[in-house]
């Protein structure tokens, strides 16, 4: 599995099925339960349908799935509506679906935001909003957000004090990284 698919913690017959390795009755399981308005089965068979797990690959599905959990609120399904578009060059989707994320404090959704504000993607460059999304995404533990912070103080964000602050920061984003991996790949301060 690789570190996008989004795992359910609960123990679900269609999570169940799926840590076994039986993709094609996993998927049948969550299309049921997200024809029935189960938000975590949508965002789950939105993902199955991307990667053509348990079935073949429809982008066209994955994104009628998406669009349904993201639309009920669900943050990890906002975040990945806002990769699908992000993928394909619309950069103002995106950033909608991000900041919808990011408004409920998702530590990954924050981290793609301030990027997008960082290069100007689909809004203007403003590295001060860049810096203040990945200092709230930092602060609860996101290691990219980290690095990215550290590397605007670098660039001289914040003049010679923000540089060594950059430097020190960007040190510890390294050390987190390999503390968290270590323990497990899959911890969402180290989801990109």
């Amino acid at each position: 599995m690789n570190a996008a698919s989004p795992m359910s913690s609960s123990d679900s017959v269609a999570a169940k099925l799926y840590r076994e390795g039986k993709y094609n009755a996993a998927f049948q399981e969550y299309l049921r339960s997200a024809t029935e308005g189960n938000v975590h089965a949508q965002m789950f068979l939105g993902w199955m349908y991307k990667a053509g797990c348990g079935t073949e690959k429809n982008e066209d599905e994955s994104l009628r799935w998406y669009r349904a959990a993201a639309e009920h609120g669900y943050p990890l399904a906002q975040e990945l509506l806002g990769v699908f578009y992000y993928q394909r060059g619309n950069y103002v989707q995106a950033l909608e679906w991000y900041e919808k994320a990011a408004v409920q404090g998702y530590m990954s959704a924050l981290w793609r935001l301030g990027r997008m504000y960082k290069k100007g993607r689909g809004t203007p460059i403003d590295k001060e909003k860049a810096y203040a999304l990945f200092q709230q995404a930092a602060k609860q533990g996101h290691t990219f957000s980290k690095r990215d912070l550290a590397m605007l103080l670098i660039q001289g964000h914040r003049g010679i004090r923000g540089f060594f602050t950059g430097v020190r920061l960007f040190a510890e984003s390294i050390f987190d990284l390999i503390r968290i991996a270590r323990k497990s790949e899959s911890d969402e301060r180290i989801r990109h």
